[in-house]
């Protein structure tokens, strides 16, 4: 599963589609053809020059997007250098007295500044740092209620199911760290399986007002990874609630509706109930 944050998305894709972005404005403001532009480059640039045209943007594009340890590194490097090769090209611009054109670098270097101090913000900067925050890297979670049984004698109900556990609510208490056997069946018009197998207890915390444990399966056998792999499918198809909501245009709209109502999407949220599996 990939489902990163809107606003790391966002700011990957700017990087990425930099150079076209480049070339569009440089066609606009001289009023010459994309392919003029391009041809330019290339025969006046060396070609040092001309790979930092089409490529440096993207790597910081790629850092972004990655979400790595390695990410920020790279980008802060990427934009230092953006800085440092430009400094002189703006001084030239405001020499010769071209400001339409140095006004439009200015608010271009202002954008990746605004950049680079949103991705050192604390909140932000601790996904790229430590990988327990990373949300989106775990499997998408199913909303079912199938009654279960715990070490053939505690009752409870599984009240969301991923590839690689559960979240059960049951009235008796389970040992953080223990291990324990999970026993559950699910029946459908066109599946039907039972599943017996081990789950290593996590977590107690509460989801949806509803107080349970987040537990993994643990030595999954070969017909029992089939039968959970096959559950998932099953869930997914059905349109069954899941948690993070498939990414689409809607969620999109929505998320950037209550960023401009509220402000909120804008930080990245990395609350440990976000975090747990």
């Amino acid at each position: 599963m990939d489902h990163k944050p809107w606003p790391l998305l966002i700011l990957a894709f700017i990087h990425l589609i930099e150079p076209i972005s480049k070339i569009i404005f440089y066609s606009l403001f001289f009023n010459i053809t994309p392919s003029h532009v391009v041809l330019s480059v290339y025969q006046s640039e060396t070609l040092f020059n001309f790979l930092q045209f089409f490529f440096l943007f993207p790597i910081a594009g790629i850092a972004i997007y990655s979400v790595k340890k390695w990410s920020l590194p790279v980008f802060l490097i990427v934009e230092a250098w953006v800085f440092y090769i430009n400094a002189g090209y703006l001084n030239e611009l405001y020499q010769t007295q071209q400001l339409w054109l140095f006004g439009s670098f200015v608010l271009f270097g202002l954008l990746n500044l605004a950049i680079v101090t949103y991705l050192l913000i604390p909140a932000v900067r601790i996904a790229y740092l430590d990988p327990r925050v990373r949300w989106w890297e775990a499997q998408p979670r199913y909303s079912v209620n199938l009654e279960c049984v715990i070490d053939n004698k505690m009752a409870g109900f599984i009240k969301n199911i991923s590839a690689d556990g559960v979240f059960i609510k049951t009235e008796n208490d389970l040992a953080i760290d223990s291990d324990a056997r999970l026993i559950f069946k699910f029946t459908a018009p066109s599946i039907e399986f039972s599943l017996n197998t081990k789950i290593q207890v996590l977590h107690k915390f509460n989801i949806n007002d509803v107080t349970g444990y987040g537990a993994k399966f643990v030595g999954l056998s070969k017909d029992n990874k089939h039968f959970i792999n096959a559950l998932i499918k099953f869930l997914d198809k059905s349109n069954v609630e899941r948690r993070p909501p498939h990414r689409n245009l809607k969620g999109f709209i929505r998320w950037f509706t209550t960023l401009i109502k509220t402000g909120e999407g804008l930080i990245i949220r990395n609350k440990l109930n976000s975090i747990r599996r």
